[in-house]
């Protein structure tokens, strides 16, 4: 903190204060989908640090404690499995954790696994988990780290048309919410009360899940990624292109709009300060701090960091030639 005493006078000028960014004390954990190295950034410096040789096979996901002592990765090749490093030792080890699992972690930092197996309760301590039940969940859902509810779109009708459902894994009841188009990627505001969501035809639209009412925003790219801002001011949308060779190429703009009103905000541009013509943008986390965003530059393996506070691209982190395609990220608390 700082502190300057101002004296306010009948002739007083204008006083400029400054602040600077608390520290935020945190690892951004980078994973690669075409290779075996995870890379890791110090938040503060904005610098790459490390670079560790994950040996098992291709990561696929990245989960992290709420402590930060743990990331879990998922391989995808040649086999899938479950893997952890710790993040002090720096060191792997291997856990018997169902295969294809999405690890989730709530307020109270109970863990969970959703996985094709069913879902179960995780304890980080010794990896041993225990099955809530047998349902399973799609890739895209939305988890409530406030309640026990977890919502979810379920196919009807030989898809002509989808439901969105909750599901309460303590009660094990699941509630008909109400009709909407097909949704892929979901998103909830940290006060539980609405979610984002995208469809198919590329459309980003919002629920508000006291009233029901469905309201659509703007177009954007079918596959995008959404991150809701933790002061829950605005919701930001990437544009990863059609593929990965971007025929058709991806715009190079990440989507900025206002919870307030559901309105468009404004474009940030990332083709000025990438590498090439190649813009295309994934996976997208933020700080809980809301200082920074960290957006997946896939094509060229790197990193984008999005100012919050600005909503502007202000650098680039380029993880060649190590890294093959960049995946999934994680942010931790750097361990003591």
């Amino acid at each position: 903190s700082q502190t300057k005493i101002i004296n306010i006078k009948p002739d007083s000028q204008w006083v400029d204060i400054s602040l600077n960014r608390m520290r935020e004390n945190l690892y951004l954990y980078v994973g690669t989908f075409g290779g075996n190295d995870l890379f890791v950034v110090d938040v503060d410096s904005l610098k790459k640090v490390d670079s560790l040789y994950f040996a098992p096979g291709n990561m696929s996901r990245l989960f992290i404690t709420p402590g930060g002592s743990k990331l879990y990765v998922t391989q995808s090749y040649p086999t899938y499995a479950t893997y952890y490093l710790d993040t002090k030792s720096r060191t792997y080890h291997p856990t018997n954790l169902p295969k294809y699992s999405i690890i989730l972690f709530n307020y109270n930092k109970e863990g969970f696994i959703f996985s094709f197996d069913g879902l179960f309760r995780l304890d980080t301590f010794n990896d041993q988990f225990t099955k809530i039940d047998t349902f399973t969940f799609a890739d895209f859902f939305a988890f409530d780290k406030v309640t026990p509810v977890i919502y979810f779109v379920k196919n009807e009708k030989l898809y002509s048309y989808q439901k969105l459902y909750s599901y309460d894994y303590k009660q094990k009841i699941i509630t008909d919410s109400l009709s909407i188009p097909p949704a892929w990627n979901m998103a909830m505001t940290s006060d539980n009360r609405e979610l984002y969501f995208i469809t198919p035809n590329g459309l980003l639209g919002v629920i508000n899940l006291q009233s029901g009412a469905v309201e659509y925003i703007t177009s954007v790219n079918r596959n995008g990624r959404i991150a809701i801002t933790p002061d829950g001011k605005y919701v930001l949308v990437t544009d990863p292109g059609s593929n990965l060779f971007l025929y058709p190429p991806a715009s190079g703009l990440l989507i900025v709009v206002r919870t307030s009103d559901h309105s468009l905000d404004r474009y940030i541009d990332l083709k000025p300060i990438a590498a090439g013509k190649y813009a295309d943008a994934s996976e997208i986390i933020i700080t809980p701090s809301n200082n920074y965003a960290f957006v997946v530059n896939p094509t060229l393996a790197g990193v984008f960091i999005i100012d919050i506070r600005q909503l502007k691209v202000i650098k680039r982190i380029e993880f060649w030639p190590y890294g093959a395609t960049i995946g999934s990220l994680a942010l931790g608390t750097k361990p003591k």
